[in-house]
C-alpha cells in the first residue's frame, strides 16, 4: 500500500526472510553492491501475512508453507518525504529454492541472490539492523527505526 499524505509518501510492506543452507535470500539489481529483502506493497483490503505469502510466490514462483511475523522496521527519508512501515516475516517453503542467484519472477530488473548469514552485515542489506531478526524467538517482534537520505 503506497498514500501520499500531506507532502509524505508513505508506504506499508512486507519484507521477507527466508534461509535455506546457512544464507539469506535477498533481491538486488545485478552488480549494484545493493541488497534488500524481497517483498512488496501490501495491497488495500490484505491482511500483512496474505501479502507475505503472495509475494513470496510472486518473486520465487514456490509456494509459502507458512510465515511468522519476527519484527517491524519503521523507515524514513527526511530528504524526500518517504516513510516505510516494514512487516518482516521469516517465510519457510514448501520446497527448495535454486541454490544459485536466479531472476525475480515478477519483476524482470530484479535478481534473487543467496548472501550467507555472516556476511549480512558487512553488506548492508536493507533493511539494516536485518541480522538482530534472524533468530527472533517464537512469539517476540524485533522493532528498529531507521532514517536515510537518498540524495
Amino acid at each position: 500500500m503506497r498514500l501520499d499524505v500531506h507532502g509524505t509518501n508513505f508506504q506499508l510492506r512486507v519484507h521477507l526472510i527466508y534461509v535455506q543452507d546457512g544464507k539469506l535470500l535477498t533481491n538486488t539489481v545485478p552488480d549494484s553492491g545493493f541488497w534488500f529483502l524481497p517483498g512488496g506493497s501490501v495491497q488495500l483490503n490484505e491482511d500483512s501475512l496474505t501479502a507475505a505469502l503472495r509475494e513470496f510466490h510472486e518473486e520465487t514462483g514456490v509456494q509459502a508453507r507458512g510465515a511468522q511475523l519476527v519484527g517491524i522496521t519503521e523507515g524514513f527519508d527526511r530528504i524526500t518525504g518517504r516513510q516505510q512501515l516494514g512487516l518482516c516475516y521469516r517465510v519457510e517453503s514448501t520446497e527448495g529454492l535454486p541454490v544459485t542467484s536466479f531472476p525475480v519472477q515478477d519483476t524482470e530488473s530484479l535478481e534473487l541472490q543467496w548472501i550467507p548469514l555472516e556476511e549480512i552485515d558487512s553488506r548492508a542489506v536493507h533493511p539494516l539492523g536485518l541480522s538482530k531478526m534472524l533468530d527472533v524467538p517464537d512469539g517476540k517482534i524485533e522493532h528498529s527505526v531507521i532514517v536515510w537520505e537518498t540524495v
